[in-house]
């Protein structure tokens, strides 16, 4: 009895084995030698004798990406071509390589928020080696003017009906890429959606003052002083203070005066 209970559990162990066996070979038999199989991101990477990789907004549209990359292999087989891929969020873009040894190429991508790029090189047999090149993440911060406003000295005041608005008002305006540029503002008083006073904020002559000139290229942060001078306005406090910076491409940003 207890012989044939040993061989029974030995027989079932080898039929599971062989079924994880026989499921292993149908996966792999069934995987196309084209598959795409990703590296994983590292500091270091062994597969490039040199890369580089490098995003800016595309000049000509602000919600667009321009991706330029080089990568020049460190073993190169006869007869293997090669193609640059990018890969962002279930999405993906791909382009031949303009140039080779090293292969460069560019695309132009909508604007995400994250992606990562690859050379796919495929052999005279079909087999595809897809090495990483590099990623890049928070895009759409990186190329987002963040400004803040706030009293740097003056108030809002109200009495008897009547509400004045005077002081100078700091306004702050970041970005992480010196893509993009404050190139005009503006402090705005409005009321039930409709606006009633505007003062312009001196963009140029603030960054002058900074030292950027007529070709303005920051990276940081700036910072602009605008006085205003409203008196007497008709109303409680129920008021709207606001300042609008537009940025080198026509794209208008806001934030409210606190």
């Amino acid at each position: 009895c207890a012989s044939l209970a040993c061989s029974a559990v030995c027989a079932w162990s080898t039929v599971r084995l062989r079924a994880e066996v026989d499921g292993l070979r149908s996966l792999v038999n069934g995987l196309s030698l084209n598959s795409t199989v990703y590296y994983p991101q590292t500091d270091t990477n062994d597969d490039f004798a040199e890369s580089s990789e490098s995003v800016a907004l595309d000049p000509n549209d602000p919600e667009e990406l321009l991706v330029t990359f080089s990568a020049m292999p460190r073993e190169i087989s006869d007869g293997e071509t090669a193609k640059f891929l990018i890969h962002s969020d279930g999405q993906s873009w791909e382009c031949e390589p303009a140039t080779t040894n090293p292969y460069s190429g560019s695309l132009t991508i909508p604007l995400v928020d994250d992606y990562s790029v690859y050379l796919a090189l495929t052999g005279a047999d079909g087999s595809t080696r897809n090495l990483f090149v590099a990623s890049e993440n928070d895009l759409k911060t990186r190329f987002t003017l963040m400004i803040n406003a706030a009293w740097q000295n003056g108030e809002r005041t109200s009495s008897f009906g009547k509400t004045n608005y005077a002081g100078t008002i700091e306004t702050m305006a970041y970005c992480g890429s010196n893509d993009v540029q404050p190139v005009s503002g503006r402090v705005l008083l409005c009321k039930d959606g409709k606006q009633l006073k505007e003062q312009e904020i001196d963009i140029k002559g603030a960054l002058e003052n900074y030292g950027y000139g007529d070709a303005v290229e920051y990276f940081g942060d700036v910072y602009f002083y605008t006085q205003v001078d409203w008196r007497n306005l008709d109303g409680n406090l129920d008021y709207d203070l606001k300042v609008e910076i537009t940025d080198n491409y026509g794209r208008v940003f806001t934030a409210d005066v606190v």
